[in-house]
């Protein structure tokens, strides 16, 4: 190769390598607090409305946590109703973990 066509790769490689080593570090960190106001089990979502501002509704991924009352649940254990705090990606809307209580 060409001295110029390796300074080119390199530059590529080194693109690469900074794309996934900063990628995590752009993921926009989210949270939310209020009432539950919708839970689909069909969707995998659950609408949280804060006390001010816009409903949020989150994904409920496989890797998502969800707590009732300090114990790991599931989805489906949660109601309308219940207080809940979600912390979530605000990109994607993917909830890491959802605490709620009764």
């Amino acid at each position: 190769m060409l001295p110029k066509q390796v300074k080119m790769m390199a530059l590529c490689v080194f693109a690469l390598v900074a794309v996934f080593v900063l990628a995590p570090g752009l993921v926009q960190a989210a949270n939310v607090e209020g009432r539950i106001t919708a839970i689909s089990l069909a969707h995998g979502t659950v609408t949280i409305s804060p006390g001010a501002g816009h409903a949020v509704t989150v994904k409920v991924a496989r890797s998502t946590q969800i707590e009732l009352n300090g114990r790991e649940t599931a989805l489906s254990a949660l109601r309308v109703g219940d207080h809940g705090d979600a912390d979530y990606n605000a990109t994607t809307h993917v909830a890491s973990g959802i605490d709620a209580t009764r």
